[in-house]
């Protein structure tokens, strides 16, 4: 699938300070293809992870339009934009985000949950063992995130967005916690994927990232550049 940004901004109002409004994201456009990797740099705070958040449909752009294919984002309603992202998007934020009521495997199988795939509870399943194998954390399956590494909790919410096997993938800094070995092996997973057809979007200060990506776009105070 591929994922359209049409002249997208983003502004937030404000009564305080030299200026009536912020601007993380200044206007700008960008096509994610099928079957690419695209990698976006920058600094902190320069709009990185806004831009990620309007193109997988958790922030709404003050201007623009974002298009999956032909169906326009944000002419959703809440409940089938939240449907759709759920069963299209793997989105891997930046930071902690497991429930930790939920253990590791709960975690994981949470997206199926919701989207309330019934009817391929084994396929699922299957799928929760291969990718938990795949990045060694299958051992933990029954742990609570307070008893896992900051490596492992990162680990669990790659499986996470990979559960349902999207179309398109959404990284943002997916190897914030990783050492080298599992560093390298979250970048070569995600050309995988894209060799495998599927869109994948990842923001990274990572290097090394640059290597393994079709396009290479860059980030600063909103302004969006190719590289």
């Amino acid at each position: 699938m591929n994922l359209t940004a049409e002249s997208v901004s983003k502004k937030y109002m404000r009564n305080a300070g030299d200026a009536n409004y912020i601007e993380p994201v200044k206007e700008c456009s960008l096509i994610l293809k099928t079957g690419s990797l695209t990698l976006l740099s920058g600094r902190s705070g320069c709009g990185k992870t806004t831009f990620l958040n309007i193109l997988s449909g958790l922030l709404a752009p003050s201007s623009g339009k974002v298009y999956l294919d032909k169906t326009d984002l944000y002419a959703l309603d809440d409940k089938r934009l939240s449907a759709l992202r759920n069963r299209h998007f793997g989105i891997i934020p930046q930071g902690e985000s497991a429930l930790h009521s939920l253990t590791l495997i709960e975690n994981v199988l949470l997206p199926g949950k919701l989207s309330r795939e019934e009817n391929n509870k084994s396929g699922i399943k299957k799928r929760s063992d291969m990718l938990l194998e795949r990045f060694n954390i299958g051992h933990l399956k029954n742990e609570l995130p307070g008893a896992l590494s900051g490596g492992e909790l990162r680990r669990m919410a790659i499986c996470r967005a990979l559960i349902l096997d999207p179309e398109v993938i959404f990284a943002d800094e997916p190897t914030g916690d990783l050492d080298d070995d599992n560093t390298l092996m979250v970048l070569k997973m995600l050309r995988n994927l894209a060799d495998d057809g599927h869109t994948v979007f990842l923001v990274t200060h990572e290097n090394r990232g640059c290597d393994f990506a079709d396009n290479i776009y860059r980030m600063d105070a909103g302004i969006l550049t190719k590289a």
